[in-house]
């Protein structure tokens, strides 16, 4: 996957890892871990920071590119391994399908992600990035 407006690229691995390459210079710049299984798929939501992959768990890993560390603990998205992700154009939303025989839509920017991903360690900034400037994650309590 390409990250729309910069030279970044990922790959996903049977190795258990993401590999971020930066597509001007052909340099691997990042490799993210801990896909057990193998990680089978990798999407760029539409804020340019956040990268989505899957593994043949049927789990979602949820990754900050900038920082290069976990947004969350791994998602059960199902109950197989997820082979295919689809992002819709607005950047926000996916869709994985699995050897489980579902497809599951997920909106990625939603204030129940915010709380998934656990409010004590979201900071003002992310706060902003997911839900903008109107919310104050007052369901997470």
């Amino acid at each position: 996957a390409v990250n729309a407006g910069s030279t970044l690229l990922a790959a996903a691995s049977s190795d258990e890892s993401v590999s971020l390459f930066d597509i001007d210079s052909g340099q691997r710049i990042a490799r993210l871990t801990g896909h057990t299984g193998g990680a089978t798929n990798v999407g760029f939501l539409g804020d340019g920071r956040t990268l989505v992959a899957t593994d043949r768990r049927g789990f979602l890993h949820w990754w900050d590119i900038k920082t290069e560390r976990r947004l969350a603990a791994p998602w059960r998205g199902h109950r197989k391994p997820i082979w295919r992700m689809a992002l819709h154009p607005d950047g926000n939303r996916f869709a994985t399908a699995g050897d489980d025989g579902k497809v599951w839509i997920w909106d990625a920017m939603s204030e129940q992600r915010a709380c998934d991903i656990g409010y004590a360690s979201f900071d003002e900034n992310l706060k902003k990035q997911y839900l903008g400037d109107d919310h104050t994650m007052q369901a997470c309590r």
